[in-house]
């Protein structure tokens, strides 16, 4: 059985050495066939101009209106009245990269929350997917719904699967059509932002890999600065 995020965290010491572990153990369960074809995925990723234009350090993020977990709409404007935000675009529960990093933001959120910030969690999946994965990985933030990747499409963050990667995802039981309520099989890649009160990045993580996430550390680093 699978370890759980919180578990791992604990085993591994931090979120980068946990995310090694899982990309170690894909590699040592599944198929040469099947490694080839991410390996490929992620060689297109990398080599590609995703996220060049995605908002950098002092400029304005975009204003935007997504439902949360619940259905609730709401707007940056709404969250940055509150304070600084964290922005996390994750590509859903189903990512054992992403429940790591959901699960490494949550054990940062006292110290995020004590130094006056927020923290969002931004996700394509719909039809109740979003509650079930905040409830699944036991997270006390908010998850927005981007439906269709409409925003992540904007900031150009987004990409298309593959034919082989959406067959080798397909063979492991997940089936992004329901999850996103369309058959255009595209993902965010792993992207994270602090926001301050005027909606300025003050910090901007875009990374095409989507084994690699950012340290908590530098939200809660950058939080105190603002």
């Amino acid at each position: 059985m699978a370890l759980d995020p919180y578990e791992r965290l604990d085993r591994d010491g931090s979120l980068s050495a946990a995310l090694e572990s899982v990309a170690a153990e894909f590699a040592a369960s599944a198929s040469p066939d099947m490694v080839a074809v991410y390996d490929r995925l992620l060689a297109w990723l990398r080599s590609g101009a995703i996220g060049l234009e995605a908002p950098r350090i002092g400029e304005p993020f975009p204003d935007f209106v997504l439902p949360d977990q619940d259905g609730r709409l709401v707007t940056l404007h709404d969250l940055t009245a509150g304070g600084p935000v964290v922005l996390s675009f994750f590509r859903g529960g189903w990512c054992p990269y992403c429940g790591l990093e959901m699960a490494a933001i949550e054990r940062a959120r006292p110290a995020i929350v004590a130094a006056g910030g927020q923290i969002v969690g931004i996700t394509p999946e719909i039809h109740g997917y979003a509650r079930e994965t905040m409830e699944l990985r036991r997270l006390g933030y908010r998850l927005l719904v981007d439906i269709d990747n409409g925003l992540a499409l904007s900031l150009g963050i987004v990409f298309r699967l593959p034919t082989d990667a959406v067959e080798g995802y397909k063979s492991r039981s997940v089936d992004l059509e329901p999850r996103q309520g369309n058959g255009a099989w595209m993902l965010p890649v792993p992207a994270t932002f602090v926001v301050d009160r005027e909606a300025i990045v003050r910090l901007a993580f875009v990374e095409p890999d989507y084994r690699v996430r950012l340290d908590p550390e530098a939200l809660i680093d950058t939080v105190k600065t603002l």
